[in-house]
């Protein structure tokens, strides 16, 4: 608006002033003249004073505009400098929190380093100090002398005081010894487990303590029972708690394959197929992933028959976010689940889509086999693991054949240390294969005499044969004490002084058509007759319970002698146990050869076998 009326006023002047000179008869139009020369100036007046006054109005507007971009960008800085001191204190710590966790990772490398250098590299300087760190056993006197009747009262109050003392102080060096040695204990069967892995097939079983793992296959594959044995493993090696068993099936597997579990104090949930309580365990995991940090100990959680979470209404909603949630959200709350399925397909996380190859370089997959029997091959694939360039291997053809690749073998491994006494005496194993190896140390824990130490003479090598033959775990000890040459000369030394020592027994004359067998067996048949089991009650895989229920007559070390001795005779594994052992009978029998003896003769050559006889019977022991 202004700006027209400064035009306008300028245009009135030009006007005005145009009139003013114009041609006209000058007597005549004098006042019109001055008139418009006087409208002329008031307008060219009024127009210039209003330009002014424009321009300091634009003045005053630039010089606010410039003021308020001064504001601005003192408070833009003002808010980068807070941000970035918020982002630097935010890298700070996330720079200790990494620094924290590296120190610890290094700690516990180099903790487990020392162990396994002491207990397997340098054996003497760990005796040495199993040695210096016993505590001397004060001397007790035997000697019944009169007192004398002038003793006095005072003296007797002295005396009783100083022995309640060194009864105390015998008790607190009995109560150290006894901690002392159970954490020799527990770190030699720590670094035992942890050379046995390293050494099974390039190690690849190590790479599965702290990742999320995927185990599939068919019915039967030994899938529930290794996915346990990875818990177990991880609890006592790496420390994880083993947080909950998530099985549709537990109330079927809570005395089987989770047994061992059971026994740690792991709960079950989802019992009877109450997928409702799977659905609030998965839930729960979620959970524990929005809070836990890598500051927090390492947590394992099982999940087992995955592939019907996603068609199950208690499952299906918390089991279509486990694909995204899997892919990285483990390793910064610090856990490792264990899924167990049938398949490896989206069905196995729940039917979740999306994330394939996330999940393929985030979760470890093996894959288990099992035969039309529904028994384990105890092999098959894995994939996920990582080379030493970081790639994924994929495929990779596993096996789990193994003894040791078993739960109950951890457990027994990590639980046989003795029970702490009252015997000032009593000597406490410091290596696993002392306790796990002989039954009798119990026996000899709980005897309440004390017994004098005896110099002992050094043991032949049949000797250590037959110390060897009569542990639960034999194999472990061969393998500390002698080289295969040794083991195959020792084992021709026992078979010699067996053969001497035994010339009332009858020779096995009976041939391949199996028309004889052993005077033993025939013995065994009229004392002992068990009676026929239900089909249920012929295990798949056999422990010492299992020989001592189906055998009750023979031990294992006897059936392993003969086993050796006939060894030379038949070169056909089905022959030997038909033949020799006399396993003859059909399914369901006490003497079956199906059900009984073919179960026996794994678990035998597989407990005390020698490289060579198991290298002899490879292909029938890979075809059980």
């Amino acid at each position: 608006m202004s700006k027209r009326v400064t035009v306008a006023s300028f245009f009135g002047a030009f006007c005005c002033l145009g009139l003013a000179l114009m041609p006209l008869p000058f007597d005549r139009w004098v006042g019109v003249r001055q008139a418009s020369s006087l409208a002329a100036i008031g307008c060219g007046y009024f127009g210039w004073h209003d330009s002014q006054r424009k321009k300091e109005q634009l003045e005053q507007q630039e010089l606010w505009e410039f003021e308020q971009r001064l504001k601005q960008l003192a408070l833009d800085a003002a808010v980068n400098s807070a941000l970035t001191d918020v982002l630097v204190q935010e890298v700070v710590v996330k720079e200790k929190i990494r620094a924290d966790t590296s120190v610890e990772v290094y700690k516990a490398e180099t903790q487990q380093n020392y162990v396994r250098v002491m207990a397997h590299d340098y054996p003497e300087i760990l005796e040495h100090l199993l040695k210096s760190s016993q505590p001397t056993t004060p001397e007790t006197k035997t000697v019944f002398d009169s007192v004398p009747e002038t003793e006095t009262e005072t003296d007797s109050i002295a005396d009783s005081v100083s022995d309640s003392k060194s009864e105390s102080e015998a008790k607190e060096k009995k109560e150290k010894s006894y901690e002392e040695k159970r954490a020799e204990y527990m770190a030699a069967a720590r670094s035992t487990l942890l050379k046995l892995i390293q050494e099974h097939e390039d190690g690849w079983i190590e790479q599965l303590m702290h990742k999320p793992l995927l185990i599939y296959g068919d019915m039967g594959s030994f899938k529930s029972y290794f996915a346990a044995f990875i818990g177990l493993c991880r609890h006592y090696l790496y420390g994880h708690k083993i947080i909950s068993i998530a099985d549709p099936h537990f109330h079927q597997n809570h005395d089987e394959c989770w047994k061992t579990l059971v026994k740690l104090g792991v709960p079950g949930y989802g019992a009877n197929q109450n997928f409702e309580e799977v659905g609030q365990q998965l839930n729960a995991m979620y959970d524990r992933f929005k809070v836990r940090t890598l500051k927090d100990d390492w947590l394992t959680s099982i999940f087992d028959e995955m592939t019907q979470y996603g068609f199950e209404e208690g499952t299906a909603e918390p089991a279509s976010k486990l694909t995204r949630k899997v892919v990285g959200d483990p390793r910064k709350a610090k856990e490792a689940p264990v899924f167990i399925a049938h398949n490896d397909t989206n069905a196995a996380f729940g039917g979740g889509e999306g994330f394939s190859k996330s999940v393929n370089s985030g979760v470890i997959k093996l894959q288990l086999r099992s035969n039309s029997k529904l028994q384990p091959l105890f092999k098959g694939t894995i994939s996920g693991i990582k080379d030493e360039e970081g790639e994924c291997i994929k495929d990779l053809p596993i096996s789990i054949l193994p003894y040791w690749i078993r739960p109950e073998w951890v457990y027994e491994l990590f639980n046989s240390f003795p029970v702490e006494h009252s015997v000032e005496k009593t000597e406490f194993p410091t290596q696993p294969s002392q306790v796990i190896a002989s039954p009798e140390n119990n026996e000899k824990l709980s005897s309440k005499t004390p017994k004098t130490e005896v110099e002992s003479e050094p043991e032949s090598d049949v000797d250590q044969l037959n110390r060897a033959l009569n542990q639960k775990v034999s194999w472990d000890y061969w393998l500390a004490e002698s080289t295969p040459e040794q083991l195959d000369q020792s084992i021709e030394l026992h078979r010699s002084q067996a053969n001497q020592n035994s010339d009332n027994l009858p020779d096995n004359s009976a041939d391949n058509s199996g028309e004889e067998l052993f005077t033993f067996d025939n013995l065994i048949k009229h004392e002992i007759s068990p009676k026929p089991l239900p089909r249920e009650n012929y295990p798949v895989i056999w422990d010492a319970e299992d020989f001592a229920r189906l055998l009750p007559n023979e031990s294992e070390t006897a059936v392993f002698e003969r086993i050796l001795e006939l060894s030379d005779k038949y070169t056909s594994a089905s022959k030997l146990i038909q033949v020799g052992l006399g396993f003859t009978q059909k399914r369901g029998k006490p003497r079956s050869y199906s059900d009984v003896g073919k179960k026996c003769f794994y678990y035998i050559v597989m407990k005390y076998g020698t490289p060579s006889l198991i290298a002899k019977f490879k292909d029938y022991l890979e075809k059980r």
